[in-house]
């Protein structure tokens, strides 16, 4: 609802307002809250993205992957550098990952597959970047990629391969 999306605002921005002071492990359920009501805050977003792709917010459990993953998935983000630093996040630490965020993950993973898959390689964009239709077939199913695509895509899968070895 409109108030909805009014309070998730406020938050945020009180949020990006305190950056360096930031708690990262609640911010992810925030981010996964918003994106649950279809909020898209734009600054929160770009920012959460910086932190994670720089490093400066390393994720500690499984639960905030699956949560950061649900979250970009769902507003359609189409920055395939977040997505491969989150499915190494995953990978990390999946040996502390319960059989159910496994398999959310794994699930978010192959939504990001299924977002990015036609499209250039790009930065964090809004929502409606790419919203599939209903009747798509999950996976890439066939779909080739281009040789970036190909190549993030194997290591993804080789990164997911050497965490399931650990």
């Amino acid at each position: 609802t409109a108030k909805d999306t009014d309070l998730f605002g406020s938050i945020a921005d009180r949020v990006v307002a305190c950056d360096p002071l930031l708690q990262h492990n609640w911010v992810a359920l925030l981010v996964w809250s918003m994106a649950k009501a279809g909020c898209f805050h734009q600054e929160l977003l770009t920012l959460m993205a910086h932190d994670i792709k720089s490093g400066t917010h390393d994720l500690d459990t499984p639960q905030d992957v699956m949560l950061y993953l649900w979250a970009f998935t769902r507003l359609g983000v189409t920055d395939l550098e977040l997505y491969d630093v989150l499915a190494s996040q995953a990978c990390r630490l999946a040996p502390q990952a319960h059989h159910i965020e496994i398999g959310n993950t794994l699930e978010a993973i192959q939504t990001a597959l299924n977002i990015t898959a036609n499209l250039p390689l790009t930065r964090l964009q809004g929502p409606g970047a790419y919203t599939p239709p209903s009747d798509e077939p999950s996976g890439l199913m066939g779909y080739r990629g281009t040789a970036d695509e190909q190549q993030w895509v194997a290591g993804v899968r080789g990164r997911g391969e050497e965490a399931m070895n650990v």
